[in-house]
């Protein structure tokens, strides 16, 4: 992946600057995972960083933090700037590609030895077999401009604490991406 997006930079054109960007920060984020830190922390910390830098985005629209069980089980072992990353690009897919959602809601929760962390949206969300690929490699949303990266960056980060990343529709419609992390 890593030697796929740096062809892909270097094949670009001049004058295509946010791209460029957009590509040398997903090498950037996929080189810091190499060496992560590891430390506790409580999962609402990064949540409720990337809710409030969404805030002008979101507008008059909902972002909704919530945790059930006690804070205490609410606590990971890991990279607490990646797991805040990879919230922040779960945030920015549903901003830029969920047709006419009016919420973003994130849910925490300790289930069976894990915290469940569920960003759930309530936009126009994808077929199945477009939200089958989701967290893969190269498999831009139709329309997207960018190059179908982010949300697989987003599943490596999360296997990097132990994990698994996995994206549904949602009852009602959007998007229910589940970050399972130890």
């Amino acid at each position: 992946t890593l030697d796929k997006l740096r062809a892909e930079i270097a094949h670009l054109e001049r004058g295509d600057d946010g791209r460029r960007s957009r590509l040398e920060e997903l090498l950037d984020v996929l080189a810091r995972s190499e060496a992560p830190g590891s430390a506790p922390f409580p999962v609402s910390g990064p949540c409720a960083e990337v809710i409030d830098s969404f805030r002008d985005a979101a507008g008059e629209r909902e972002l909704l933090y919530s945790e059930s069980g006690d804070g205490r089980w609410l606590q990971v072992q890991g990279d607490r700037d990646l797991l805040r990353w990879a919230v922040d690009e779960v945030f920015r897919n549903v901003v830029e590609h969920a047709e006419g959602w009016t919420r973003i809601t994130v849910k925490a929760e300790p289930v069976d030895g894990n915290i469940l962390l569920t960003i759930r949206d309530d936009g126009s969300g994808l077929d199945r077999p477009s939200t089958a690929r989701i967290y893969t490699a190269f498999s831009p949303r139709l329309g997207s401009k960018g190059p179908g990266v982010g949300l697989f960056v987003v599943r490596h980060i999360v296997e990097l604490f132990g994990g698994r990343a996995e994206a549904r529709s949602a009852p009602g419609g959007g998007l229910l991406h589940s970050l399972w992390i130890p």
